[in-house]
């Protein structure tokens, strides 16, 4: 070939080079059985988070990894499997992991059936990452794809994106339900073609419908809403549990929020919907509740999901401004550290973010790490105690700045000595309760024979001051513990409607 040839070639041979260097369009998934498609998985298989698992997939998995000879490794966030996937029965084959603790694998994680992962998700995001969970299988539920040929993980991002990607830069496999009632949502849409098997799905998404506030969460939120600006710009997260059940309702008066949180449950409609919404804008992890909720978040651009590795990252949550964690527990000790995991040898729950938020709302500007819990637990005893269950931190004192309960909130914990955090805790704590947990306090010399009284004293006032639904019942018990007169007794109760005296027996 001459020179000049050669010379008119180049530029057409530079093109064909560049072009190969593009990279190529990946082949559309294969169309598949249930059957067929959980023969596609591999060793290592994630389950996506809450509603986006597609729960039919699930049982021909499990048949078919216990056919297998050797074991597969499944990993679990919260999660609708069934109490099935946790038996002792099939874990040697089947075996899962578990990075949260729900109630379907509790009994898993006690026995010792399960692997537990504990650790906050922002650490969990890093370790699917890194590779330390060699995840090589994603399991999900998504939108059909749109016009331009995009799926979307409608309720989920968080771990399940992560762990996504992570299998892709290892060449592994995303076996997808397709499902129309997946909403589209924003930030965690992928290219249908990025999917290695699909199913047919139709069934409605599985719901997570939370109870129905009762007068002590209506008080504890009351308490919280006080702790939260009206007008000024702030951000909110709120977590997962009973306790926190009325937040959505006592912020919906409230202007200038926005969101930035793991979880997103029905108390987000309470403050996103209207002409005059609390908040006009939303950042989530995950969706857990019902399918109202996902409607909501449907191709609505105030809304956007976002991996774990983004939302729980205490630097981005410290950089939101005015930032407010609110979360729950189990207990809380006299200084202010926190257990949201267990009761006694019996696990509850995992750290979940709660270590990520609480963190990072201690280190936003006029920021604020509020924890609340009723003052009672299911069995009549103190939340509020002098040494934690087990000694489980799930939370550190120094990343909680107010506890609250349905008798009040704390004054800032932060820069408080032990002995001052200590009357804080007892100032909120259940009132016909208080001097029981005050004695040792004050014998040890970190209450002053002054706070003793005026916790003793504060018993008539808390209740005085409870709402009616919640008076009687603890001013009788406080009557019956000689910690309030029959004179004040009878002024507690003055008002309250008639409780009838249970029938006689025949």
């Amino acid at each position: 070939m001459s020179l000049s040839a050669n010379r008119r070639l180049r530029p057409l041979l530079l093109v064909l080079s560049a072009l190969a260097l593009l990279p190529r369009a990946s082949a559309a998934p294969k169309k598949l059985s249930i059957g067929d498609a959980a023969k596609e998985m591999g060793n290592h298989v994630f389950f996506a988070t809450g509603s986006a698992m597609p729960s039919n997939l699930v049982p021909a998995m499990r048949a078919t990894a216990l056919a297998r000879p050797h074991r597969t490794n499944v990993y679990y966030m919260s999660t609708f499997a069934t109490s099935q996937n946790f038996d002792a029965k099939v874990a040697d084959k089947w075996h899962p992991n578990l990075l949260f603790v729900s109630p379907q694998n509790r009994q898993a994680a006690k026995d010792g059936t399960a692997t537990l992962h504990r650790a906050s998700l922002f650490n969990l995001g890093k370790k699917i990452q890194s590779g330390e969970m060699p995840i090589d299988t994603v399991v999900v539920r998504v939108s059909p794809p749109d016009k331009d040929g995009y799926v979307s993980l409608g309720s989920a991002g968080d771990l399940t994106l992560m762990a996504l990607r992570a299998a892709q830069a290892r060449g592994g496999r995303i076996i997808a339900e397709v499902n129309p009632n997946v909403a589209h949502t924003y930030g965690n849409r992928i290219k249908y073609d990025e999917l290695t098997a699909v199913i047919d799905g139709g069934g409605i998404l599985s719901e997570h419908n939370g109870i129905q506030p009762g007068a002590p969460e209506k008080a504890i939120a009351s308490h919280i809403a006080r702790l939260v600006p009206n007008r000024l710009r702030t951000t909110i997260q709120v977590g997962i549990g009973n306790s926190l059940n009325g937040v959505g309702a006592a912020l919906q008066q409230k202007r200038k929020m926005r969101i930035w949180s793991e979880m997103g449950s029905d108390w987000v409609r309470e403050l996103m919907v209207g002409d005059k919404p609390a908040v006009k804008e939303a950042v989530f992890s995950f969706l857990h509740g019902t399918n109202a909720l996902y409607g909501l978040a449907g191709n609505n651009p105030k809304i956007r999901m976002a991996t774990t590795g983004e939302v729980n990252d205490p630097a981005n949550i410290a950089a939101q401004p005015r930032m407010r964690a609110i979360n729950t527990a189990l207990e809380v000790d006299f200084t202010g550290n926190v257990n949201a995991e267990r009761i006694g040898d019996r696990i509850i729950s995992f750290p979940g973010g709660q270590p990520d938020f609480m963190e990072g709302a201690s280190l936003s500007k006029k920021g604020l790490a509020i924890l609340a819990l009723r003052s009672r637990n299911k069995d009549g005893g103190s939340t509020i105690v002098p040494k934690l269950n087990g000694d489980v931190v799930t939370t550190p004192k120094e990343h909680v700045d107010h506890i609250v309960t349905e008798w009040g909130a704390t004054r800032k914990l932060r820069g408080l000595s032990d002995a001052q955090r200590t009357y804080e805790m007892l100032r909120v704590a259940h009132p016909v309760l208080r001097a029981e947990l005050a004695a040792a306090p004050l014998k040890a010399g970190l209450l002053q024979q002054a706070q003793f009284d005026k916790l003793v004293r504060s018993v008539y006032h808390s209740i005085r001051l409870a709402p009616a639904e919640m008076r009687r019942d603890v001013a009788d018990e406080a009557l019956k513990r000689q910690l309030v007169t029959a004179e004040q007794h009878a002024k507690l109760i003055e008002g309250l409607p008639v409780v009838a005296a249970p029938p006689a027996a025949q």
